[in-house]
């Protein structure tokens, strides 16, 4: 209900005309009302239907729209349903294709281990292999660089040698020379 507002010309406070309340007449009987105080009146009342049917109005409104509210989330509830529905099926058409996978994944893990660890062992004998090269190699390297130093020695004496020789070959062939001189020189004297 709507509260009614006292009207203050002519009009009417709570639902009492005031020409009732301030201007009765002697004998008793209430004057006739005028027609502002009628136009008024209807106004109220015309006003409190027209409000009530607003608010009835109002409420079907708002009633319909939550209906189609939850129509529509009904409906998006059975799309969500058919899809988690569809995700549930395709998952457990993949599900022991994964297991499968998953089974093959293992042996392969379990072969690449057995490799690793097979390669590992070979690696490790190959190891002993390459420190013998190794040294190998660093022996040789040591024996070349004494061969050179010693070829660089050698060499150094051989010249000396070839030299020692050159003059000896030179003073042989001067000894001779001069003796086979002596011999002419001893033969022209004779």
């Amino acid at each position: 209900m709507v509260k009614k507002s006292p009207v203050r010309e002519g009009g009417v406070s709570h639902g009492v005309p005031l020409a009732r309340q301030n201007n009765e007449t002697e004998c008793g009987t209430p004057p006739r009302p005028t027609k502002d105080v009628l136009i008024t009146r209807l106004l109220e009342i015309v006003s409190e239907e027209v409000l009530n049917l607003i608010i009835e109005i109002s409420a079907g409104v708002a009633a319909a729209a939550f209906v189609a509210l939850v129509v529509a989330l009904i409906v998006s509830l059975r799309k969500v349903n058919r899809t988690l529905d569809s995700v549930n099926t395709t998952l457990n058409e993949v599900q022991p294709q994964l297991e499968e996978v998953a089974e093959e994944s293992k042996k392969t893990l379990g072969e690449a281990h057995v490799l690793l660890a097979d390669l590992r062992a070979k690696s490790q004998q190959t190891d002993s292999l390459f420190e013998t090269v190794e040294h190998v190699s660093n022996h040789i390297q040591e024996l070349s660089s004494t061969i050179t130093r010693t070829a660089a020695v050698q060499k150094e004496r051989l010249g000396n040698v070839t030299a020692l020789i050159g003059a000896g070959l030179d003073l042989f062939k001067k000894w001779r020379s001069d003796k086979n001189v002596d011999k002419k020189k001893r033969v022209r004297v004779k």
